[in-house]
């Protein structure tokens, strides 16, 4: 994942291609961290009310924190 600024934010790598994208997403840290931990909530949080997105192709599920393109 990058940022707007295109720094690197996270990585997973080493799963199998065979898997989908949204079966790569729930195991990597990211997942945990948003799901969980509060990602969004302490270190990346809202910003004049604006709350942050991760943007992912159709692969992936829609998600209150993860947008995918219009079907």
């Amino acid at each position: 994942m990058v940022d707007h600024e295109k720094q690197f934010r996270d990585v997973f790598v080493g799963l199998s291609r065979s898997m989908n994208d949204f079966r790569i997403l729930h195991l990597s840290n990211l997942y945990s961290k948003v799901t969980f931990d509060g990602f969004f909530d302490h270190e990346h949080g809202s910003q004049d009310g604006i709350n942050p997105y991760i943007l992912g192709d159709k692969g992936y599920p829609l998600l209150p924190w993860f947008m995918i393109p219009h079907k």
